[in-house]
């Protein structure tokens, strides 16, 4: 069950159990007890699958966070190993930039095209307008000769990745 369906399915579980209590305290004295018991059972039945859910999310978000924890560790550990070759690929793309006449703008676009960000994202850590980007984006694009961001990113990536096989 992903993590929304959870919440979804625990505001409806909620719902019922409250609305059931609003039903059980305007029913109390004028209906039987079987009717009373039922509807306690179902208000019961209700907050426990609510408890259950709620403890599997928390079991989940634990699990994301130790994950998370883990793979920041090893990360921060592959680039104390690779210090040095990632300087000098990082000094490599520069000299590339430079190379195809980048500005200082369009090179810090060119980053955060290779890194994955959205226009929206380098808009927002440049404090430029998302139609900026997309301007200064595409002036990158047609010095390097690409034509999008995966051939810019490819340019720069494909070779660290060896021999491409048909594995």
């Amino acid at each position: 069950m992903t993590q929304n369906l959870r919440i979804v399915f625990s505001i409806l579980l909620l719902s019922i159990a409250l609305l059931g209590c609003i039903d059980l305290a305007l029913d109390w004295g004028d209906t039987g007890l079987l009717h009373t018991a039922v509807e306690g059972m179902a208000i019961l039945l209700c907050l426990v699958l609510l408890g259950l859910i709620w403890r599997q999310i928390e079991r989940t978000i634990k699990i994301s966070e130790s994950d998370r924890g883990r793979t920041e560790l090893e990360f921060l550990e592959f680039k104390r190993r690779n210090r040095d070759t990632l300087d000098q690929f990082r000094s490599a793309m520069h000299d590339q930039f430079a190379r195809w006449n980048f500005s200082q703008t369009e090179m810090r676009v060119a980053e955060g095209l290779i890194r994955g960000y959205s226009l929206r994202e380098i808009a927002g850590r440049a404090n430029r307008s998302v139609k900026t980007v997309r301007n200064q984006s595409t002036s990158v694009y047609g010095k390097a000769g690409m034509t999008g961001r995966a051939d810019l990113a490819a340019f720069f990536l494909s070779d660290l990745m060896g021999e491409d096989s048909d594995e």
